[in-house]
């Protein structure tokens, strides 16, 4: 009789776990231990881990198109007045042209 009531006390709390292609939230609901969510939150499928191949895991699309290349950009030369300059020790400034 003790052994029938700590059985039964036991099995309240661990339950049945899932197969391989049913429905899971955690890892711990899975007899493989291994849940891989899906694109719905809280929605997982139990997969074997060892053979990820064999798990049907819904593909939810085939994702987006290329993007396209920029527009060309203009070349401008440099005159003197825009040539960077700098500072001396002796606090004259020099032009970066010679």
């Amino acid at each position: 009789m003790l052994f029938a009531g700590g059985a039964l006390f036991f099995s309240l709390f661990t339950g049945c776990k899932q197969g391989i292609g049913d429905r899971c939230e955690v890892p711990g609901d899975c007899s493989s231990n291994f849940c891989v969510q899906t694109a719905s939150p809280g929605n997982g499928i139990c997969c074997d881990q060892f053979n990820l191949a064999a798990c049907p895991i819904p593909q939810t699309g085939s994702g987006g198109s290329s993007g396209t290349a920029g527009a060309g950009g203009t070349s401008q030369t440099a005159d003197a007045a825009d040539a960077p300059t700098s500072t001396t020790d002796d606090g004259s400034t020099g032009s970066g042209t010679d």
